[in-house]
């Protein structure tokens, strides 16, 4: 039988998944392996577009930016659906709090991007919220992700399109 489906195959793990990997990452930093980082991204902007388009359109441009952030992580790493416009990203492997910062930038220019709605530019930027969870993070999953959730409304607070770190610092 063939397969009639048109929808596009997602790059996104599944936030069960997305969990248990969660679990085996922070389980190997108090193992004594490098650190991790949860990022918490919230997209603005794609309201304008849903407005404007029909949900096939619609989709197709939620579809490109889920892949383009998944494109701009390594194979080790994982991103989450968290609602429409919000995501989780996993990185492990971490030598230090700054190794990230390389990716942020990535992703944030991979997600920040302005669209042509029948001669209207929609402009889709990011705010970016990290949590870094070393060998001596005592934090729980739960916990984790509401740093980086914390952080990530800083950095929408802030000026958008840019990345704070929960210890604070604003980076973009």
């Amino acid at each position: 039988m063939m397969n009639t489906d048109t929808t596009a195959p997602t790059k996104l793990t599944s936030p069960v998944i997305f969990k248990d990997r969660l679990h085996q990452a922070m389980a190997n930093v108090r193992r004594g392996q490098n650190s991790i980082a949860l990022i918490h991204i919230s997209l603005s902007g794609l309201q304008a577009i849903n407005d404007t388009v029909d949900d096939k359109q619609n989709n197709k441009v939620l579809t490109d930016l889920e892949d383009s952030i998944c494109d701009l992580i390594r194979e080790t790493d994982s991103v989450s659906p968290l609602n429409g416009d919000e995501f989780i990203v996993l990185l492990t492997d971490l030598s230090h709090q700054d190794g990230c910062e390389l990716t942020l930038w990535r992703i944030l220019a991979g997600a920040t991007t302005s669209i042509d709605l029948n001669n209207e530019q929609a402009n889709i930027t990011a705010s970016i919220g990290v949590s870094v969870f070393g060998n001596q993070g005592t934090e729980t999953d739960t916990e984790l992700l509401q740093q980086a959730k914390s952080a990530m409304e800083d950095a929408k607070n802030s000026d958008h399109n840019c990345f704070r770190f929960f210890d604070g610092r604003h980076i973009g």
